[in-house]
């Protein structure tokens, strides 16, 4: 009996896969995808900018306010407040909430405040389950209105930090970071670090005027989505700034990149490899050569097919990892360089190589093949900055706050297809021409004379300038 039931029911199963489509039969619906315009997302608040989209697909809900403020709007006051503010100002509770009660409520209902600050903005972020949504309001709230900056969480935030910049180069690649903006940016804020007792010398009354000038006085622009309504957060924008909120935006510093072409070697004891960035300033955004010599760097090491990476790594096994980039930057210039880590005794081999594929790519015809094909990727990943509700108010959010008009990526696509391999191929060779690059290197120098050279070539006929990562760090990055 058991093997009757047993063979009518593979019988059944068989019925039912007989009944199931081969994958190739089936068709699919055109998919109808078109890049977004900014404008249909914006509202304002008064005189503040707003992107909406009511998403009630999850229960969820995503709200951010971002404020023109950051590490280079500090002044008047210390240098390094905005990074103790973002810390403490939501860990250090309010009037109506200690910073345990904040911290358990926030665990208990599912909801997350996170503060986060850069350059030039600095980023409130509430988001979770949208049925505790309230909680998470009245807590944000009081935090911007009362904020307690109570004393104990600063301190431990203040030794958070000097634990940061204590370790802050145990990593030879965020060292080789620092060197590089030292070396573009000299005299800059860009470059400068931050000694490791800048937080003890922040006082509460400073991070008490910094948030005052941020809540204030400094730029605004806010976003929300998915599952909450365009008046609540309305509502909340008016109540905490006003309708009539007037910007009082602090001057943003010029940032202005070194002439001379140098090379410099930063000594770090202990390293078995050498860790090398070389290239030269660009330009601000926007700028039409952006978009040609975005295909040039995918063509010569923005990819895993490109021609650093098939050269360097692939056929000479000299490096696990190489590419470069362009910078995209709307408030100073920005870099093209390349960076790479390799053994020390392979550093003077590898520079030379990368050297030549970067004069021989700029001065290289393209094929129409390979350009379009490369257009073609970055155009396919256009859609990823749009995924969700999300993805959409805070992109066009951040478009806003670099000064991109509200359909820069319908014309980002329209300026790729337009983009020829002779135009490549002109920008790539004007751009770079015969220009020497400026490098920057961290090793160990004590293997430096040791490292055979390449074709006649090696660092120290560059006549680099060798500092120690102590030095470095005494002078606040400042390489004279």
């Amino acid at each position: 009996m058991k093997k009757i039931i047993a063979f009518l029911i593979l019988i059944a199963v068989f019925a039912i896969f007989a009944q199931i489509p081969h994958p190739d039969s089936l068709k699919f619906g055109e998919l109808k995808w078109k890049l977004p315009d900014g404008k249909t997302y914006r509202k304002t608040i008064g005189k503040i900018p707003f992107y909406y989209e009511k998403d009630n697909s999850v229960g969820l809900f995503y709200f951010q306010m971002s404020f023109e403020a950051g590490s280079l709007l500090e002044t008047p006051q210390p240098k390094g407040v905005s990074q103790l503010y973002s810390l403490s100002v939501r860990s250090g509770g309010s009037k109506k909430f200690s910073p345990a009660k904040i911290d358990s409520l926030l665990a208990l209902n599912a909801v997350s405040i996170s503060v986060n600050a850069g350059n030039d903005r600095t980023d409130f972020i509430v988001s979770g389950l949208s049925q505790n949504r309230k909680i998470a309001f009245e807590i944000l709230e009081d935090i911007l209105q009362n904020p307690l900056f109570d004393s104990a969480r600063v301190e431990l935030n203040r030794t958070k930090l000097a634990q940061k910049i204590i370790h802050r180069f145990d990593n030879p690649a965020n060292l080789l970071s620092a060197g590089w903006k030292s070396l573009i940016y000299p005299e800059t804020p860009i470059s400068e670090l931050l000694p490791s007792d800048f937080a003890e010398k922040i006082t509460k009354n400073d991070l008490l005027s910094y948030h005052k000038y941020l809540t204030n006085d400094a730029k605004i622009i806010v976003a929300a989505s998915g599952d909450i309504d365009e008046n609540v957060i309305k509502s909340f924008v008016e109540k905490n700034f006003g309708k009539k909120r007037n910007e009082n935006s602090r001057k943003f510093p010029e940032i202005k990149t070194a002439d001379s072409p140098k090379t410099v070697i930063i000594h770090k004891d202990g390293l078995n490899q050498s860790y090398v960035i070389a290239g030269l300033p660009s330009f601000k955004r926007p700028d039409d050569r952006f978009y040609p010599l975005t295909i040039f760097n995918e063509i010569l090491g923005g990819g895993f097919n490109s021609r650093l990476v098939s050269r360097i790594r692939s056929d000479e096994g000299l490096t696990y990892s190489i590419h470069s980039q362009i910078g995209s930057n709307y408030r100073f210039p920005a870099t093209f360089a390349v960076q790479f880590f390799t053994k020390i005794e392979s550093t003077n081999r590898a520079c030379v190589l990368v050297d030549e594929i970067i004069e021989n790519t700029a001065n290289e015809k393209f094929s129409a093949d390979e350009v379009n094909e490369k257009i073609e990727q970055f155009i396919l990943s256009l859609p990823s900055a749009f995924r969700t509700s999300e993805d959409r108010v805070s992109t066009f959010l951040k478009d806003e706050f670099d000064g991109r008009k509200s359909n820069h990526y319908i014309e980002y696509e329209k300026r790729l297809r337009v983009i020829s391999a002779d135009s490549v191929s002109f920008e790539a060779k004007k751009f770079l021409g015969e220009k020497e690059f400026f490098t920057v290197v961290v090793t160990d120098t004590s293997a430096l004379k040791s490292m055979p050279e390449y074709n006649g070539f090696s660092l120290e006929k560059l006549n680099p300038k060798i500092i120690d990562v102590k030095e470095f760090e005494e002078n606040l990055g400042k390489i004279e």
